[in-house]
This record gives C-alpha cells, sequence and structure tokens, in this order.
C-alpha cells in the first residue's frame, strides 16, 4: 500500500496523472487507478475510451495501448469494443 500513496503524490495532480511511470511496479500501479474509472460488464467504443482517459492524461492514446498492451482493457479482433479485463480489479482513485 505504500507504494500506491507514493504513487499518488508522485504521479497525481488534482486527480489527473501528470507523467507515465517508467518504474514497472508504479506502472501497474497506475494502469490499475487508470482502468477502476470504466464498469466491469460494460463494452465501449474507442471514442468513449479515449474520452475516459482524456479526463485523466493528455496522451489519452499512449495511456489506451498502455491499458490493452498489459492485458488491463480487452479489445475485440476487429478493434472496435473494449472493456475491463475480469481478471483485473481496479483501485479507488
Amino acid at each position: 500500500m505504500d507504494e500506491l500513496i507514493d504513487f499518488k503524490k508522485r504521479f497525481l495532480k488534482n486527480g489527473e496523472l501528470i507523467s507515465i511511470p517508467k518504474k514497472e511496479s508504479y506502472k501497474r500501479i497506475m494502469l490499475l487507478w487508470a482502468v477502476s474509472f470504466f464498469e466491469l460488464n460494460t463494452s465501449y467504443t474507442e471514442l468513449q475510451v479515449n474520452r475516459v482517459l482524456s479526463q485523466l492524461y493528455p496522451d489519452y492514446a499512449v495511456l489506451r495501448r498502455y491499458l490493452v498492451d498489459y492485458g488491463f482493457l480487452l479489445r475485440d479482433e476487429r478493434g472496435l469494443k473494449y472493456e475491463v479485463n475480469r481478471d483485473v480489479h481496479g483501485i479507488e482513485s
């Protein structure tokens, strides 16, 4: 839990991400934090995902890419729908 507190102090300002952590453990905390803004069992279009993520970080595309690459968000085969990976649980923002 200390890393979560440290992450919030170092990387969040007024509820927004100010930079993407380089350290892997902080990056995973960042992704848990970001995915917590999405509902389980809900499909999102890319536009909807972008709208949510743009409220968290200006470069929402890179944040979306990390969420998909690390398996926090699942994208359908056609790349049209996204949903939260049920095996991943977000943290309180």
